[in-house]
């Protein structure tokens, strides 16, 4: 009996170069002063002044061995909005979360422990981005064949090629993170600090390249992106048991990164 002929279809992108913008992660941090009730709710707002630029990353290696010269586009100058719901229970245990926009959409979660001077907590998050790529590479396409009977009586030819090009795309993409955050609090005033280690690129895009090959010019890259990690220290004034303004300077690190930039953040947050 003779079988179907089948194909795999292949559309690998290989780049030598792209930037990539990127949003700095998310502040997520505690209370910064002792909840007294079971239910607790945070509305807050947040400006951070910082200097947009480009950070060039050390030489990334794809998986086909060749190396990619990749920036990440930081965005530092950001407004934000944040609601954050905590239960807290007679142990001191703390537990809740929230989510946010800055200026899109992401949610996450906490967990730690809230006493009359001190807090300490861990958290998870994943957000949304839109941003635009630079790149530049090498499109390849493959039509390779699967052995089938029809294949053994039959000559069929594999297709393959290459194009080598520069463009530009606008995308949507998702980032996932997580870190821990503690503060010092007496007199109504606090001393916060906060860590949270983030992927900006949570999975493997697809970009699209000149030549359409097998009804899509969608082509596949794969990068490891490297992480990027924020520190956040804070010190900040809780009035009336309600309202909160705090001050903050961010820094943010990586193990890839070339810079590493600073930011001021200031949060105006009502308590209740």
């Amino acid at each position: 009996m003779l079988g179907c002929s089948r194909y795999t279809y292949t559309r690998n992108l290989s780049l030598s170069e792209g930037s990539f913008e990127v949003t700095r992660p998310p502040i997520i941090d505690g209370v910064k002063k002792e909840l007294t009730t079971f239910n607790n709710n945070e509305i807050s707002a947040d400006i951070s002044f910082g200097k947009n630029q480009s950070i060039p990353l050390n030489s990334i290696e794809q998986n086909d061995s060749t190396i990619a010269n990749i920036e990440y586009d930081l965005t530092l100058f950001t407004c934000g909005l944040q609601y954050k719901r905590l239960q807290k229970f007679r142990n001191h245990l703390m537990v809740g979360g929230g989510g946010g926009l800055m200026p899109y959409p992401y949610v996450f979660a906490i967990g730690g422990i809230n006493t009359k001077h001190f807090e300490f907590g861990l958290n998870a998050h994943l957000g949304v981005g839109y941003g635009e790529v630079n790149y530049a590479g090498t499109a390849h396409w493959e039509k390779e064949r699967g052995l089938s009977n029809w294949d053994l009586y039959n000559d069929f030819d594999n297709e393959a090629g290459d194009t080598t090009f520069t463009a530009k795309d606008d995308f949507f993409h998702f980032y996932i993170g997580a870190g821990f955050f503690t503060s010092i609090y007496v007199f109504n005033f606090a001393l916060s600090y906060s860590g949270t280690i983030v992927e900006p690129e949570f999975y493997n895009y697809q970009l699209p390249a000149p030549h359409t090959f097998h009804g899509s010019n969608e082509y596949t890259i794969d990068i490891p992106f490297p992480y990027l990690y924020m520190h956040n220290v804070g010190i900040s004034r809780t009035i009336q048991d309600k309202y909160q303004i705090e001050f903050c300077v961010l820094h943010i690190v990586g193990s890839q990164l070339k810079k590493e930039p600073w930011a001021m953040d200031m949060k105006l947050s009502y308590i209740f």
